[in-house]
């Protein structure tokens, strides 16, 4: 088993996200899990690794947005002609970490039943 080397624990949440990137919006990306330092995104943005970007999460009637730098682009292999993007946040936020963690528990249990 390969040790864990991320400075914090992700969760796994799947979310409606928008980017923001070189003056453009992309709606109709999601999530694929975030923690305090970073989100993975799944999306069509023209983002490139050093790009900044901000991201819009709908929470219900809340929108998250944070905001950070592409640390990362990996094309999916699926055909979809989509991409991964890491985005490591200008700030770690601790209520990114928790408001994802809440949701992937409450995702987690409502399967469970």
């Amino acid at each position: 088993m390969v040790p864990e080397r991320r400075a914090a624990p992700r969760h796994h949440v799947k979310l409606d996200a928008e980017i923001e990137c070189k003056g453009s919006s992309y709606a109709g990306s999601l999530t694929r899990d975030a923690s305090e330092s970073g989100i993975l995104i799944v999306t069509d943005a023209e983002a490139t690794v050093g790009d900044d970007v901000t991201i819009r999460c709908s929470l219900g009637e809340t929108t998250l947005s944070v905001t950070g730098t592409v640390a990362r682009r990996a094309p999916r292999e699926d055909g979809s002609g989509l991409a991964e993007i890491a985005v490591v946040l200008t700030m770690p936020n601790p209520l990114v970490a928790e408001i994802f963690r809440q949701l992937e528990r409450a995702r987690s249990s409502s399967v469970s039943q």
